[in-house]
């Protein structure tokens, strides 16, 4: 008979740890930044370490009297009051706090693993039979990077200055030899000026409102940042997400584009219908088609992906890459909001959009590569004089704002003309029509946060039919 094993728990640790800091409440700061009070096993011990936060957090103070009527009334054959007080019997000395809340919340990321590991036996077992085994190990890869994102930060995050500083003068030396690690431009030169370029480790977002351009820019800069070449004579690696339309829509985009100045441009809807294209137009798009194979891009257009999800298809990208000598070094999401929420924060907008965009951020740094989201923006800027964005139209905008290194707002003035001239007076309509026509093109990039670098705007040329932008003329 098979022996049944018990959840990887310590109790004792449990009870040390929770009377330790009802004796000194100066211990919960010790442990309050990768404790939990999820981490905990039994359910008890998980109600009254979150209680203490909430009354330390408040400035009062966490002790048996303040907590016993948080508690029910008996807790097994003991009463509140009795469970309690011996939690100080043999209480912990304060050097091993730490020790003790690691273990607590190293063995609940073990309980995790299991509980992710038999939700996958479980799934490999009863699938339907046109689930792929493929679909059954992404779905795996996603459960696992969950459980990866609750492992206690590691201790190279909480250096001593010494090491610190002999870190970043190595960095400062390998930089002035040529050494450091390669990143990619934007493919917008005034762009990189404000930002940097695409930092790895850092996260990038593009608001716009519908229609404004948003994937135009992300696809046409992805298209620029594959075509640079290493110091290796490789070429960057890009990976783009496209949660709302199939991956055929961005294919013909970057056809569009690498077609869009020569003898030959081709919008990219007529591109991606096909039927109305000539014998001639036929070869001019498998010319530039074949001359995108050679580019290490990868497109995933499934739909209803959690940030956990899209983070382990580009783990599995990123070392399917590297076995063949390339590197991923941009990760493009298109867009934000339509990332599926985990269920954690169900029905609560700012916080699911909150966890997506800590998940982009922790994405960047976990995997080292930049991460480019493009965002939606509230319809508050249709209701002013002024169409182009700021900050409070970027929906559920604070955590996104606080979480991201850049934003940039498109503004592409085209978008509003066409309501413009109709508005306009008969005897105004001449003139207004010529600023129109000589503004058709213009896309401004209006830089309003850059962690590593100055706000502004950057205009660029832009036809959005052949998924065009350009530096501006």
């Amino acid at each position: 008979m098979a022996e049944v094993l018990k959840p990887p728990a310590n109790l004792e640790a449990e009870q040390q740890l929770l009377g330790a800091i009802m004796l000194d409440n100066s211990h919960y700061w010790q442990v309050a930044t990768f404790l939990k009070p999820e981490d905990f096993y039994v359910e008890i011990h998980e109600d009254m370490f979150s209680n203490m936060g909430k009354l330390i957090q408040a400035g009062k103070q966490a002790n048996p009297i303040t907590l016993i009527p948080t508690m029910p009334e008996r807790i097994g054959k003991l009463t509140a009051k009795q469970y309690t007080l011996g939690l100080f019997k043999d209480r912990t000395a304060a050097i091993n706090i730490e020790d003790y809340a690691k273990t607590i919340s190293d063995l609940n990321a073990r309980r995790r693993l299991i509980q992710a590991s038999e939700e996958t036996i479980y799934e490999a077992n009863t699938a339907a039979i046109d689930v792929t085994a493929a679909e059954i190990v992404n779905h795996a890869d996603s459960r696992m990077t969950e459980v990866r994102n609750t492992l206690l930060v590691d201790e190279l995050h909480n250096q001593h200055i010494d090491d610190i500083t002999a870190a970043n003068l190595q960095r400062m030396y390998d930089i002035r030899a040529g050494n450091a690690p390669e990143m990619p431009s934007t493919g917008y030169r005034d762009l990189d000026d404000h930002i940097g370029g695409y930092v790895r480790q850092r996260f990038y977002v593009l608001g716009g409102r519908p229609g404004s351009g948003k994937t135009a820019l992300a696809a046409a800069s992805m298209r620029k940042v594959v075509r640079q070449k290493k110091s290796d004579g490789g070429h960057f690696g890009a990976m783009y997400f496209s949660l709302e339309v199939p991956e055929r829509d961005i294919w013909s985009r970057l056809i569009a584009a690498e077609c869009a100045t020569s003898h030959t441009p081709l919008e990219y809807r007529k591109i991606q219908s096909a039927k109305f294209l000539t014998s001639y137009e036929v070869e001019v798009v498998e010319r530039y088609a074949n001359a995108l194979r050679k580019f290490p891009i990868r497109i995933c257009d499934k739909a209803a992906l959690t940030i956990a999800e899209i983070e382990a298809e580009a783990r599995a990208e990123k070392q399917r890459m590297e076995k063949l000598g390339q590197s991923l070094d941009v990760i493009f999401i298109d867009y934000m909001q339509i990332i599926q929420a985990s269920g954690k924060y169900k029905g609560q907008k700012v916080n699911e959009i909150g966890e997506i965009s800590t998940g982009c951020l922790n994405m960047a740094r976990r995997l080292d590569v930049a991460v480019v989201a493009t965002a939606q923006l509230s319809r508050a800027v249709e209701s002013r004089e002024d169409k182009r964005p700021i900050m409070p139209d970027l929906r559920e905008s604070g955590q996104i704002e606080q979480d991201a290194n850049s934003i940039i707002f498109l503004y592409r003035p085209a978008y509003y003309d066409r309501r413009l001239l109709d508005q306009t007076p008969e005897d105004k309509k001449q003139e207004i029509a010529e600023e129109i026509e000589a503004r058709k093109n213009d896309l401004w990039l209006l830089v309003e946060k850059a962690r590593d670098g100055m706000p502004g705007k950057v205009k660029t040329y832009c036809e959005i039919g052949l998924n065009r932008i350009d530096s501006a003329f």
